[in-house]
């Protein structure tokens, strides 16, 4: 196997793969060739790899090679804006981070929520100079330029809220949840994965129900996910987990329980009950996954613990300056006697809340001390400790919370749904260590030490799932798995000795054993250390079938109303004139009469609508879609044929069951010649391939194949009476080196012929009209003496034979296929759309 000299090459050899499925290891030579991985060469393959004098070999031998990590909740948008210098992640192996964690983020933003949110979460992130991203378009460009890894990023449910309503304690309107999914859905289009809520951070945390729902159906139309950080984690944490199931039950919107732990006291050796309601969910159809990381303790900022009615006026800081004595005492009574909101219903235990870190350098001596050590030694209650350090330190003070239970985050962590996040706050002077050593922990202490996973449970936990999640597995170069055409995104470690480094005494320690990080085929970390490069890039959401057809079709989709359940046996009504449009929908065939889930029918007014003027109106269509049946209807056959095919573009290829959005997609094609040119003069390709590029252009309303064929890797059309054409031609040696001088051909692949037969066969498959080139060249090649006499019409007479051959074979396929003769555009619903195989003879150069 012969590796280009045109791009990077680096190879793993005898490197145990752990390939993200959870499969079993093997030991294989992994080769990566610019940003994919183009081979993986186990014990028994007989294929050799030809490389090229520059490629880097690495011995891998008791190394595991697998897919990057995927961190399924960061804190690290400002951090990932500052390029090269974020280095917390990929030491880890994280190949990828989901930002916008939370309900509060950096876009999309106004003028009014960019001069409070970037404030309200300093103490995640640090205070940025500035936020002057607006739209998401302007945060993922942002990302785009500078990042040393990939980001995804979800919308924040608060930021839409703050932008909308404001900081007002009160249900939204209609209109205004209106205009909150209008918002969301630019987001979305931009490239957004999904929506986040806060639904313990003021403003995301005012919205009810009903209002969550409308924005998750947008969230479900678009094909994002949910991710709720939820109403509560203390005793009141089961029946937030269920309203956030609840939703996903009622909107079919993916949901991902982020940082699911069940933390505090009330929830000690309870994971089970959560997980049972993971798996009832699940059940029930709903697509659920969650996020933890393997620590107890978890981290927050100190102003996060407070009653939420201090921030309803938007100006927390101020609301705290104005309380008076008994203010601050009915603020004591909430937090210690009652439980409040910010304590998640819980009475504050203040010995275990340890402040991590301050924005103020003159409040660096409380780092590592408690509230209860702090209020000791200075004489005051926790009370005002909590409200003097928030007042002095901006509201940007980090803590963490000494509250978690061993045996729920091993049980948790067991679900085949879980997928690592760290929830990594990386500012202050001692942040949790989670922020640089979660994913290594996983693999050392829960995998290495206690056995809690597998190495091949772990590696799917941390990169196989996530990319299910967010999309990523799909596509020709997925990512979160090692197989030949993935995007390579890998971590190179050592299984023996790797391990967090990060410790609570020590939160910046880098990780141990982790040896090299590529992210799309760049190295990012060598031999355990930053590399400086930034080949990271804000990766968008692939949007859903029914927003992405090919071509661009007309549509109104209405996410609120119910969408139509399609699956394997959806029966489908036509008349028989249609039976092969109706075909290609599968499912039951049904009476013509009876009630039917999928209904074809002709309307030739159709051809008259506005969308189809000044089109080819003979194949306009309608495909409309409710929650009780679709009908796709034409203004002729071809037109069915081209809402049929439109149709099956609305559900992902291969599923068994789909969910198509409420809606009207409608179109007529612009132009009647539609088509393909494939170059295997330069790049062979087998009959078969092109049978199947016949099916993709069926599929996408293409009419017309062209061929573009030379005689040493092309055509061999018989002539009679000119047998040298098959035998000769003019063969020109050189095209077996591709294009430039150091592009590569391999042989058996990217070089041949197609013999009459197979031409023959592909006539008959895609039912083309033929048309025959330039055949001149070709001729003169294998005939150079006679090459210059023409006939009087300037046709050289063995064009002439060459022609009448094309000819006859074109009027053989129409005696076998007699339905299709006469226009290229058939009606009746053709089997296959591509009507025109045009052959290109080209003229040889030497």
């Amino acid at each position: 196997m012969l590796l280009s000299a045109e791009k990077p090459v680096r190879v793993y050899r005898g490197a145990t793969v752990v390939d993200g499925t959870g499969a079993e290891r093997y030991v294989a030579d992994v080769a990566v060739e610019g940003s994919r991985i183009v081979a993986v060469i186990r014990e028994g393959d007989e294929r050799r790899l030809e490389l090229p004098a520059d490629a880097v070999e690495i011995v891998a031998t008791g190394s595991v090679l697998a897919p990057g990590f995927i961190d399924m909740h960061a804190h690290s948008e400002l951090a990932v804006l500052r390029g090269a210098a974020h280095d917390a992640k990929i030491l880890q192996g994280v190949t990828t981070e989901v930002l916008g964690q939370d309900g509060l983020g950096y876009a999309p933003l106004d003028d009014a929520a960019a001069a409070v949110i970037p404030a309200q979460i300093a103490g995640w992130n640090g205070m940025p100079p500035a936020a002057p991203w607006r739209s998401m378009g302007d945060l993922l460009t942002a990302i785009d330029e500078v990042s040393v890894a990939n980001a995804a990023v979800l919308v924040p449910q608060g930021n839409l809220r703050m932008m909308v309503v404001g900081h007002e304690n009160r249900a939204a309107t209609g209109e205004e949840i209106a205009e909150m999914s209008g918002i969301l859905g630019e987001a979305l289009d931009a490239g957004a994965f999904g929506m986040s809520s806060g639904l313990t951070y003021t403003p995301g945390m005012y919205a009810d129900t009903a209002e969550l729902e409308a924005l998750c159906r947008v969230v479900a139309e678009r094909g994002g996910y949910w991710a709720p950080h939820t109403r509560s984690y203390g005793g009141g944490a089961l029946d937030a987990y269920r309203e956030a199931l609840d939703i996903g039950r009622r909107t079919g919107c993916p949901i991902h329980l982020t940082h699911a732990t069940m933390n505090f006291a009330p929830n000690r050796g309870r994971a089970a009950e959560l997980l049972a309601l993971v798996d009832e969910a699940l059940d029930d159809g709903v697509d659920v996954t969650l996020d933890t990381y393997p620590y107890l303790p978890g981290a927050t900022t100190l102003a996060a613990l407070l009653p939420s009615r201090l921030a309803e006026t938007g100006d927390l800081l101020a609301t705290i300056a104005a309380l008076d004595e008994a203010g601050r005492e009915a603020v004591r009574v909430e937090l210690e006697e009652i439980g409040c909101d910010g304590f998640h219903g819980e009475r504050a235990d203040w010995s275990a809340i340890q402040i991590s870190g301050t924005s103020s350098p003159d409040l660096a001596d409380l780092v590592g001390r408690t509230v209860d050590e702090i209020a000791a030694s200075s004489g005051r209650r926790a009370v005002d400790v909590v409200l003097d350090t928030i007042l002095e330190d901006g509201g940007a003070t980090g803590i963490l919370m000494h509250i978690g239970d061993e045996d729920n985050v091993r049980a948790i962590m067991r679900h085949p749904r879980h997928c690592g996040g760290s929830d990594g706050i990386l500012i202050g002077a001692r942040p949790h260590p989670r922020g640089r050593g979660t994913f290594p922990r996983y693999l050392g202490h829960y995998v290495r030490e206690l056995g809690v996973l597998s190495l091949e449970q772990a590696v799917r936990h941390l990169s196989g799932t996530p990319a299910m999640r967010l999309g990523l597995d799909r596509g020709d170069a997925p990512r979160g798995l090692i197989r030949e055409g993935a995007t390579a995104d890998l971590v190179l470690f050592d299984p023996e000795t790797i391990s967090a480094g990060a410790t609570f005494d020590e939160p910046h320690r880098a990780p141990v054993g982790i040896d090299e990080v590529l992210v799309g085929g760049v190295p990012v970390v060598v031999a355990g250390r930053a590399s400086g490069a930034t080949p990271g890039r804000a990766l968008t959401m692939t949007p859903a079938p029914h927003r992405a057809p090919v071509p661009k079709i007309r549509s109104v989709i209405d996410p609120a109303a119910a969408p139509f359940d399609w699956t394997s046996r959806t029966p489908v009504t036509a008349p028989d004139a249609l039976a092969i449009s109706a075909s290609r929908l599968g499912g039951l065939r049904a009476a013509p009469d009876s009630h039917a889930a999928i209904t074809l029918r002709i309307d030739e007014s159709l051809s008259g609508e506005p969308f189809a003027r000044e089109r080819v109106g003979a194949e306009a269509f309608r495909v409309t879609v409710a929650a009780d049946g679709v009908e796709v209807s034409g203004a002729s056959p071809a037109g069915v044929f081209r809402g049929v095919t439109l149709l099956r573009q609305l559900r992902e290829p291969g599923a068994d069951r789909a969910r198509v959005p409420a809606g009207v997609w409608e179109s007529a094609p612009a132009y009647a010649w539609r088509g393909v040119m494939l170059d295997v003069a330069r790049h062979f390709r087998p009959v078969e391939d092109l049978e199947r590029l016949v099916d993709l252009m069926a599929d996408h309303h293409l009419t017309h194949l062209h061929l573009h064929l030379t005689d040493d890797q092309g055509w061999r059309f018989e002539v009679p009476g000119f047998p040298r054409l098959t035998e000769v031609g003019g063969r020109r040696e050189e095209t077996q080196r591709g294009h430039g001088p150091h592009a590569t051909v391999e042989a058996g692949v990217h070089e041949g012929h197609y013999t009459d037969a197979e031409l023959r066969r592909l006539v008959a498959y895609a039912g083309p009209e033929i048309r025959d080139g330039r055949a001149r060249g070709r001729t003169a090649g294998a005939y150079p003496g006679r090459s210059r006499r023409l006939s009087r019409a300037g046709q050289h007479r063995r064009r002439r034979a060459c022609r009448r051959a094309v000819v006859a074979l074109r009027r053989e396929s129409s005696d076998a296929r007699p339905d299709r003769r006469g226009s290229r555009l058939r009606a009746g619903g053709d089997r296959r759309a591509v009507r025109s195989l045009r052959f290109s003879v080209d003229r040889h150069r030497r």
